[in-house]
């Protein structure tokens, strides 16, 4: 069996390179800032990943319309995502994640594998880079007290000091584990276990695209559940 014409990724890892150039511009300018920060009114940050993977030839029995292909051939991911944050009234914090996506799967598709080697493919959608709109969401706090405690900045996530006891809606285009089931392991195949197997998203956003969706999500934290008081 020869093996199938390689196709050229030049454009599209030149085309990736500047705009990943661009936003490491962006993100050059807060450096400086990222000492603990108790308290912010905006937000800017930057993430961009780039995924090269490889499979030998092997010998193949059989090979079918869904099976992967037996010859040597290579993928790869790509994206870009901004994290913008700001605070528009007391107890609101909205975000805002454009995102540049591109990338090819392994024999062309998403086929041949149980728990594809690379979770990041669900974003890409060909060797072009395409800009969309991941996330627009609102997230609103209603504080109940029982205590503080500080949140750290970080992606979709504006430093400051709320109760322990709160009631919290998200509301917009977001995903569902961006509000509950943290992982420290497998949440997030940029920067943890990236065959898509292991990860959390089955059961969520299998059936929707990228992973996130429009809707609403109230959450809620209390401190102590259950606990009474007694006296005479």
């Amino acid at each position: 069996m020869q093996d199938r014409p390689r196709d050229d990724n030049g454009r599209s890892v030149t085309l990736a390179a500047v705009v990943a150039a661009v936003l490491l511009g962006f993100a050059g300018q807060g450096v400086a800032q990222e000492a603990a920060v108790e308290y912010e009114k905006t937000l800017a940050k930057y993430q961009i990943t780039y995924n090269w993977q490889t499979h030998p030839a092997f010998p193949s029995a059989y090979e079918g319309p869904n099976s992967l292909v037996p010859y040597r051939e290579d993928m790869y991911t790509f994206s870009a995502t901004a994290f913008w944050g700001m605070r528009l009234w007391q107890g609101s914090e909205l975000y805002i994640n454009p995102e540049v996506v591109s990338g090819m799967p392994f024999s062309g598709d998403l086929i041949g594998l149980g728990g594809f080697t690379n979770a990041e493919i669900t974003r890409a959608g060909g060797r072009v880079p395409k800009l969309y709109l991941q996330r627009l969401f609102l997230r609103q706090t209603w504080n109940l007290g029982g205590g503080t405690e500080q949140l750290e900045s970080g992606f979709n996530q504006l430093a400051g000091t709320v109760d322990r006891n709160r009631i919290v809606l998200t509301i917009g285009n977001f995903s569902t584990l961006d509000v509950f089931d943290g992982n420290a392991y497998a949440k997030d195949p940029r920067t943890q276990f990236m065959n898509w197997a292991t990860g959390p998203t089955r059961p969520l956003t299998m059936p929707l695209t990228r992973g996130v969706s429009a809707g609403a999500l109230p959450s809620r934290s209390i401190e102590a559940i259950g606990r009474s008081d007694s006296g005479a």
